[in-house]
């Protein structure tokens, strides 16, 4: 069972634990209650393979912010979270993405599995509107999704999405660190000569 590290960033408030809680035991925390660092593991069948999710839900605080090299180098994907009722919590992705390509040594987040989670969307007060938050992601080198932890909306989606971006990057860099000779054979063994 292939495994993905998922590392859940974002503001503070913005709903990380909401979501992580939602889709591994199923229900709705409404209660705000700043975590630190929780862990939770959940398997899962996406596109009709067997997946084992390690979701590492992190704190959003300030006073926290020594700790984020760390969880970004255990992460293979990551999910930033904002609450698009907080422009705050959306001008703050520009940081978390910066932050994991430092840590991970890439110009953009192209090479790196990670989502834009625009949480809450069942929210009618929005700060921040859906084409915004797209092109934001776009600007990022991320993929985007809107889900709502309170009703459900969107979350199974999101975190399939997260297993999905890490499979495909792992295969592409598996293609591009194959040996020349072997790709030179693939090659060959396709040619038909008339």
């Amino acid at each position: 069972m292939a495994e993905t590290r998922l590392t859940i960033l974002g503001g503070g408030g913005v709903g990380k634990s909401a979501l992580t809680i939602r889709y591994s035991l199923g229900h709705y925390v409404d209660a705000y209650d700043p975590t630190v660092e929780d862990f939770y593991r959940k398997g899962a069948m996406v596109d009709s393979t067997a997946s084992m999710l390690l979701i590492l839900d992190t704190a959003g605080q300030e006073q926290y912010s020594m700790m984020r090299d760390s969880w970004m180098r255990a992460g293979d994907a990551f999910f930033l979270v904002f609450d698009v009722s907080s422009r705050s919590s959306f001008d703050e992705l520009d940081e978390f993405a910066a932050g994991i390509c430092r840590v991970k040594d890439k110009d953009t987040c192209d090479s790196i599995p990670t989502i834009v989670v625009a949480n809450k969307c069942d929210i009618e007060s929005r700060e921040v509107g859906q084409e915004e938050a797209q092109e934001k992601a776009r600007s990022l080198g991320c993929a985007y999704c809107e889900a709502s932890a309170k009703t459900a909306t969107g979350v199974e989606h999101a975190f399939e999405m997260a297993v999905r971006e890490h499979r495909r990057i792992k295969a592409e860099t598996e293609d591009r660190n194959e040996p020349v000779s072997r790709r030179r054979f693939a090659l060959i063994k396709q040619c038909t000569l008339l």
